[in-house]
């Protein structure tokens, strides 16, 4: 199941610029975001494993008020990221599943909604998380803002145009 179109009529590609459609949907909100979630929030799932051994071990000492203290903690970690997730759901929906254009080029990338439009040079600032599904995009350095595109959607030319350019300035690619 191919969510891109790498080789459409309606893609215009060049050896110096490369154009990609996808369409932005549940499915891909939720693949990124557990993505993104699985390393913006490593140390998280830490915590909480944690919280639930001292909670167990305070349990085996029948010191009740510590156990109710860490089983609290990791319930607020366990409530933050699933809130986090279906927002980012929530937030898909609310855009109803758009086709999304990325032109990427020597001088950065776009991305084109239907009512929307970003354009970012290439600079150290930014940064990539490459998954076999998706790849995330940050603008600012590691942050909760990003944008998802789907591996299947991209091109040999869009990921090597993609790699070269933000290599060459500097910035972080996972």
């Amino acid at each position: 199941m191919s969510r891109g179109w790498p080789d459409t009529g309606t893609s215009r590609n060049t050896s110096t610029r490369t154009e990609i459609h996808y369409r932005y949907d549940d499915d891909l909100a939720r693949r990124a975001t557990g993505r993104f979630l699985s390393r913006y929030s490593r140390n998280s799932a830490l915590i909480i494993a944690i919280a639930l051994i001292a909670a167990g071990l305070f349990a085996l000492q029948r010191t009740w008020w510590l156990v109710s203290a860490f089983t609290l903690m990791a319930l607020i970690y366990t409530s933050m990221l699933v809130k986090y997730r279906r927002t980012a759901v929530r937030m898909a929906r609310r855009l109803g599943s758009p086709e999304v254009t990325v032109i990427v080029d020597e001088s950065g990338m776009t991305f084109r909604m239907p009512a929307y439009q970003s354009i970012a040079a290439w600079t150290p600032q930014r940064e990539l998380w490459q998954f076999d599904d998706v790849w995330i995009f940050m603008p600012f350095g590691v942050s909760q803002s990003y944008s998802a595109v789907p591996a299947s959607a991209m091109t040999p030319e869009f990921r090597e145009i993609v790699l070269i350019n933000m290599r060459a300035q500097g910035a972080t690619v996972r």
